[in-house]
Order: C-alpha cells, then sequence, then structure tokens
C-alpha cells in the first residue's frame, strides 16, 4: 500500500484516507494488509511526536480493527505510540507497528528499533520517539510473520534475529521504497518483504531479491499471492530440478530460475504440495543447507592443515 496519492494534512485527513483504501484492499479477500509507517502523521505540522501518539488500543487501531474483523483478515498499523507504564513518572513514546488479528484485536506491537534522528546533534529521534529494544515476530494462522519500520533496513543483525526465528516474510512499514537494500535484505535473509510507504511504489520482493509487483501510478495498493512454504537452492548440481518438477507438476509449482544469482526459488501453488516432499523427491539441498555443508568443510581443511603444520 502507498500513501503517495494522500495530500491531507491533519491525521483525520490521513486516518480516512488509509481507512478507504484498506477497505477496498479487504474486498479482494486479503489474509493480510499492511499500511505505511507512522500513516497518520504525512503531512501533519508537529511540534514532537507527542502531539499525534495514541494509546493502543486507541483511535486509529479501534478504526482498522472494524476493517481487520469486516473482511476476517490480519492488518499491520503503523502509529506513533503513546505508552504509560505503572513505573514511570512520565509517558514514552514509540514509532510502532501494531499487528491486528482477523477479528481485530491485538495480536501484538512491534516497536521500530532504529529510529532516524531529528536533530544534526543526533540527540533527539524522531521528534521524542525511544528506540525499541527487539523482537517483532510473531505467529499468524499462515505461518511466522516478521516486521521491521524504515530505518531498520540498514541494520543487518536485527534481521538475522528474524531469519535465525524462522521468519519467511517481513513487513516493511516504510516513508520510503527501500530499493536495492531492501532486495539486499530480501536476498541475504532469504524471506518475502512487502513494502507498504507513505512515498513511492509500494512493492513486494522476493526471497532471491527481485521485485515481483509493485504499484503503478495511480494505484493505492497491490495484492500478491504468497507461499511461505517454498525452498530456494542452489543451480549448482540442481540444474535439472526446474525441468524435472515443471514435468512432474506442470504449473502446480513455480520454479523461478535466476541465473545471475545462481539460485532456484521453488513455489508450491498448492497447499497440499510441500517443499519438503518435492526436496525427498528431487533430492535437493536448500541453498542454506549447501552453504552451511560448504562452511564445515572449510573448518574442517583449515584445521587439518594447522595440525600439519603445527
Amino acid at each position: 500500500m502507498t500513501q503517495s496519492s494522500c495530500f491531507a494534512r491533519t491525521v483525520a485527513g490521513n486516518r480516512d484516507f488509509l481507512f478507504r483504501i484498506a477497505d477496498s484492499a479487504g474486498k479482494t479477500s486479503p489474509d493480510l494488509i499492511c499500511l505505511p509507517e507512522a500513516f497518520t502523521a504525512k503531512g501533519v505540522a508537529i511540534r514532537d511526536c507527542a502531539d499525534i501518539a495514541e494509546s493502543v488500543p486507541g483511535p486509529t487501531t479501534d478504526l482498522f480493527a472494524a476493517i481487520a474483523k469486516r473482511y476476517s483478515c490480519y492488518i499491520v498499523c503503523p502509529i506513533y505510540r503513546r505508552s504509560e507504564p505503572e513505573s514511570a513518572d512520565t509517558p514514552s513514546f514509540h514509532n510502532s507497528a501494531v499487528l491486528l488479528d482477523r477479528n481485530g484485536g491485538i495480536a501484538g506491537i512491534y516497536d521500530k528499533m532504529r529510529p532516524c534522528t531529528s536533530t544534526p546533534d543526533y540527540t533527539v529521534l524522531e521528534n521524542g520517539v525511544e528506540p525499541g529494544d527487539g523482537g517483532g515476530y510473531f505467529d499468524v494462522d499462515f505461518g511466522r510473520i516478521g516486521i521491521r519500520i524504515c530505518m531498520d533496513v540498514h541494520f543487518a543483525r536485527d534481521w538475522d534475529i528474524l531469519a535465525s526465528a524462522g521468519v519467511r516474510l517481513v513487513l516493511w512499514p516504510s516513508a520510503y521504497g527501500g530499493g536495492l537494500l531492501l532486495q539486499a535484505r530480501a536476498l541475504i535473509h532469504n524471506c518475502f518483504i512487502i513494502a507498504a510507504v507513505r512515498q513511492g511504489c509500494a512493492r513486494v520482493v522476493d526471497p532471491c531479491g527481485h521485485v515481483t509487483a509493485e504499484t503503478a501510478p495511480g494505484e493505492s495498493f497491490i495484492t500478491a499471492g504468497i507461499n511461505l512454504d517454498f525452498a530456494i537452492v542452489r543451480r549448482d548440481f540442481h540444474q535439472s530440478i526446474a525441468s524435472g518438477i515443471k514435468a512432474a507438476y506442470g504449473d502446480r509449482v513455480n520454479v523461478h530460475d535466476y541465473p545471475e544469482e545462481n539460485m532456484l526459488l521453488i513455489e508450491p501453488e498448492e497447499n497440499a504440495i510441500l517443499t519438503s516432499d518435492l526436496k525427498q523427491e528431487f533430492g535437493f539441498e536448500t541453498a542454506q543447507e549447501s552453504i552451511r555443508r560448504l562452511a564445515a568443510v572449510h573448518e574442517r581443511l583449515r584445521a587439518d592443515h594447522n595440525c600439519k603444520t603445527v
């Protein structure tokens, strides 16, 4: 989803615009809708984030909870969030993404770990935002998803957390499109990324780093089908896999051939077809398994060499 064509200058105007877009998107029967980063703040003149920060639940999450419930879908709803911990005298503020479940309930909250600086001396982050402390992955009924926000794209270790947790789809609400760096994150961490932006094109990036869908001028959202049960295979020793799968399964399994990355992306089109079964049938290993096995060989040979030369 993109907010590019929204020219509101108020929280209410931004909220109304995205509500109408989300309602239209809901009519396509999605499993998940992702809204742009802190979308209520676009174009709004504020002194600090406290001027527009909301509690959760609050007016924005309540509004979009109705969409989630109406269309039985998850919604990632990013806002500036106000929190008043019992042990603190003053509230804290976060750039947050609130995950709403299919019934409109709050399934989780991710606080942006890497807010931008809003002053040249780096003493204030995003007009008063505090950085989050990690996590950002959630179990939903179709798998485990992750959330990272805008500037988070620059910090590889934070994406390693998601990869180690088995996340295969990352929602990335942002102020901008991310470009090649976002594609690199998808490729390096082997995950789908959905980018929902305040400005520019919303897009879908596949686990080999290729943009497979993006909004055209005048479009506010795109839809895409994603199967989180995919496999990435190095083309070395596996060049016959694509033709073998095509002969056996036809259009029921997509095999995307990416020679420049030396990879195949195997995506079943039917839930009844599992990549674990394909792996056994065609005898391939995943790219990560191949890399780990190769690294073990390197370590063993290096250790053998050291033993011989000491």
